[in-house]
């Protein structure tokens, strides 16, 4: 068996085979494809054989290779009987007479260059078979490009097990190489052998360090998770826990409360004569600290409440909301106050929470505004593709911009040094309720003419036409 590269070294090869046997009277049956056989006919000229000679005396007997494999293929495997009908009926008919037969056939290597590797190996055993019974010399070729991948390592070493002689491709078996040069050739070969060997087995260690990598990886992710599902789990219920106690410590403390201020106004009531300017003073702070205890545990009791209640979400008409408010606080209506409402998009939201947020948004623009200023209030929405932006202007003393990203927690205030009477709820109720409801809020100002603030929601789906 002979490995090649280049098909001219092939033809040369094979010529060199023929030559010496049919000088010496031998028979010469070639089993190729036609530019191979083109190529060793010439070569075969140029030695000074007469190959049409040679052919009409039937010692050179040249077989498309192709058209020969068809003849005992079936289902893409070799037939043991038609084999033995086609190519050792040819191989006895050759060889009629006790002639020497020498062979050459690239059947089989038109077979693995189809991707017939087990068609190709069973070929050369019932070869290997047919030479049992018939003496010839068989020499066969393969391209070197048939075998360039790795997974071709196995099906190589099945093919060169099959054969007595194995001849290595032109780059290392060329007849003008002297022997040194072989050596050399050799050893080179010997050391990228280790070579490759060697970062075979690199490559494999690396490949193990990164498996095992991956499973540190996947472990140490796995626990992550695990951890930070539980802390997420145990802040949830601290989260409910807190909420729950806010709750009820607000609800528990509005009845002492309410007792504090009904007992400070009746005792003003009922004996403010008997009291000293120090004493009626006392009892006065006393109900006005109550007083302003109490809408501050109300208000909490409101964040609570959106905090904790699930919203059902409906299409809602804040126009409707917003002209229900003023009709309900006379401090906004004139001449308390000027509010212009435009007509204002529909959108998605619990009616409860929204009222709740566009009252604290109106209390305060109707309550931060300087001293003997009338307040004036716009209210509009923009509507854009997944959202409505509902707007409340106003023209009171703005809110600085230092103030504003800590405005909407709870108990900021904006304003604590000034004359102006809060809990620090109102607008975390404000933000609370615009993000339960899926949306958001916020405020534009340059904290001296006035504040912008918004809130997002989602727009209210049309119902279908009737």
């Amino acid at each position: 068996m002979s490995n090649y590269e280049s098909d001219d070294y092939l033809a040369d090869s094979v010529s060199r085979f023929f030559q010496s046997g049919l000088s010496a009277g031998e028979v010469a049956l070639i089993i190729s494809t036609p530019a191979h056989l083109h190529a060793v006919e010439r070569c075969l000229n140029d030695a000074d054989l007469d190959v049409t000679a040679l052919r009409a005396e039937g010692r050179y007997v040249p077989l498309d290779a192709a058209a020969t494999l068809a003849k005992f293929m079936v289902d893409g495997a070799p037939d043991p009987t038609r084999f033995e009908a086609t190519i050792g009926r040819l191989v006895a008919r050759a060889a009629r007479g006790k002639r020497p037969l020498r062979l050459f056939g690239v059947m089989v290597a038109l077979l693995w260059a189809d991707g017939q590797a087990d068609a190709a190996i069973e070929v050369e055993r019932l070869w290997n078979a047919l030479q049992e019974r018939h003496v010839f010399k068989l020499f066969c070729a393969y391209p070197m490009r048939s075998f360039s991948c790795a997974s071709a390592d196995t099906s190589f070493l099945h093919i060169c097990q099959a054969h007595r002689h194995v001849i290595p491709a032109e780059n290392y078996a060329a007849p003008e190489l002297t022997d040194d040069d072989r050596l050399r050739t050799i050893a080179c070969l010997q050391q990228k052998a280790v070579a490759l060997e060697t970062e075979v087995e690199k490559r494999k260690h690396a490949e193990t360090e990164l498996n095992a990598t991956r499973a540190a990886l996947e472990r140490a992710h796995a626990e992550l998770e695990r951890r930070v599902q539980q802390r997420t789990a145990s802040l949830h219920e601290a989260v409910e826990q807190l909420e729950e106690f806010s709750y009820t410590v607000s609800h528990d403390l509005r009845a002492p409360l309410r007792g504090m201020q009904v007992y400070s106004e009746a005792l003003l009531e009922d004996h403010a004569p008997e009291l000293n300017a120090e004493a009626r003073h006392c009892a006065t702070r006393i109900a006005e600290n109550a007083a302003r205890l109490d809408r501050m545990v109300n208000d909490v009791l409101a964040f609570s409440r959106i905090s904790r209640h699930e919203l059902l979400m409906r299409p809602l008409d804040p126009g409707r909301l917003v002209r229900d408010l003023v009709q309900h606080y006379p401090t906004m209506q004139p001449p308390h106050a000027e509010i212009d409402i435009a007509s204002l998009a529909p959108v998605l939201g619990h009616e409860p929470s929204l009222t709740q947020a566009l009252s604290n948004l109106l209390t305060n623009a109707v309550k931060f505004v300087a001293p003997g200023v009338t307040p004036k209030i716009q209210i509009w929405t923009e509507t854009h593709a997944n959202r409505v932006r509902l707007w409340i202007q106003d023209n009171g003393i703005g809110i600085p911009p230092d103030h504003q990203n800590r405005l909407f927690k709870i108990f900021e205030r904006a304003h604590a040094g000034l004359s102006y009477d809060g809990t620090g709820v109102g607008l975390a109720i404000v933000r609370k309720a615009a993000v339960r409801m899926g949306g958001d809020a916020g405020v534009e100002s340059d904290g001296a003419n006035g504040s912008r603030f918004w809130i997002d929601l989602r727009p209210a789906r049309p119902r279908p036409a009737k």
